[in-house]
């Protein structure tokens, strides 16, 4: 079902701050469709949208990892607007990160840009031990986001292999910022790595 939603009211000078809401890319290789486990997690973004007031925008964080000619970020932007009636002025595509640590520097580059400290972040529930984990660490003692886990239309079977990846990817982001011996909100250091590094960490997806 198609539901639309109604841009309010541009509010005077001085504006109130902008809730950002991001929501993170999954590898596509064609269209999506209500299946996918990236569409899950685009609409549990588009419910959260719906429930907030005043200004708010999402952020669909994702380059093209599956390397089909259109970043993540492009596609869920579209989904949103298509499947959910979302204003394409209130979606922001961050399409260079391809990986989740890339998804949480160049997040954090765009709330630095806009000035929210209480961002909403958003992926599927096997992943989000992983992303607060990451982000966390990326943002630092300044941010207090809050994370929301999206369901996936998995079956217990892969879902269990999801789950056992992702607590291998943990011990591996745990020993990547052991190595860089980056503190927590220290995100320049990590922003040169990705640029020397193709904007990857591993070439593994999110």
């Amino acid at each position: 079902m198609t539901h639309s939603f109604k841009r309010q009211q541009e509010c005077p000078l001085p504006q109130e701050p902008v809730t950002e809401i991001i929501v993170l890319g999954r590898r596509i290789t064609q269209k999506l469709c209500a299946k996918h486990i990236f569409a899950h997690r685009l609409q549990k973004a588009a419910e959260v949208y719906g429930e907030l007031s005043g200004r708010r925008r999402l952020i669909v964080s994702g380059g093209d990892v599956g390397r089909s000619g259109i970043t993540e970020a492009q596609a869920g932007a579209d989904y949103l607007v298509e499947e959910f009636g979302i204003p394409r002025a209130d979606i922001l595509r961050e399409e260079q990160a391809l990986d989740t640590v890339s998804n949480a520097v160049f997040a954090k580059l765009l709330l630095l840009q806009s000035g929210c400290q209480k961002p909403i972040i958003i992926s599927s529930c096997y992943h989000i031990p992983r992303v607060s984990f990451i982000f966390s660490h990326i943002l630092g003692p300044d941010f207090e986001p809050t994370f929301i886990s999206a369901q996936t239309g998995l079956d217990n079977e892969d879902y269990t292999r999801h789950w056992r990846s992702e607590s291998e990817k943990l011990v591996e982001a745990t020993k990547f910022f052991g190595r860089l011996d980056t503190p927590p909100g220290a995100h320049e250091s990590v922003h040169e790595y990705l640029l020397a590094n193709g904007h990857v960490v591993e070439d593994k997806v999110g």
